[in-house]
């Protein structure tokens, strides 16, 4: 069953058969609903499924009432900075695809590769990585 409340943002972020749509492909199925909704609008989409996924959690975990303007404001400003990160990302047809794979180091050598993100400057942050000898063996 669809939240009534999120219904209401994504028509009021301009998707009015969203609910038609999620009942075509299955209520089950979140990442063919993404997919479809992704092929249609682009970066939009996952901007309003992942707020919609914080406000449930945060009502959840935290006990706050969503708010719905509030949703709204953070998904559009999201898309802003998208924008100006990634130009326009209106579609996932202008994205290009890089390969990316491990590289043999020399017979003595150990490869570090990490990766890391923050949410906001200062805040929350995470990084990780993983140590491998010049066969790829951790």
């Amino acid at each position: 069953m669809l939240c009534p409340q999120s219904i209401e943002i994504w028509i009021d972020c301009g998707f009015r058969d969203v609910e038609a749509m999620c009942h075509k492909v299955g209520l089950d199925n979140t990442s063919k609903i993404l997919a479809t909704l992704v092929d249609e609008v682009g970066i939009l989409a996952p901007l309003i499924m992942w707020n919609l996924w914080i406000s449930r959690n945060n009502f959840i975990f935290e006990g706050t009432t969503p708010v719905k303007h509030q949703i709204i404001t953070s998904i559009f400003t999201q898309l802003q900075v998208s924008k100006q990160a990634f130009g326009n990302p209106t579609s996932h047809s202008n994205l290009t695809t890089r390969e990316v794979c491990w590289n043999k180091g020399d017979e003595d050598a150990m490869i570090l590769k990490v990766d890391g993100k923050a949410l906001t400057n200062p805040g929350k942050a995470g990084f990780g990585g993983l140590v491998r000898n010049h066969d790829g063996t951790f």
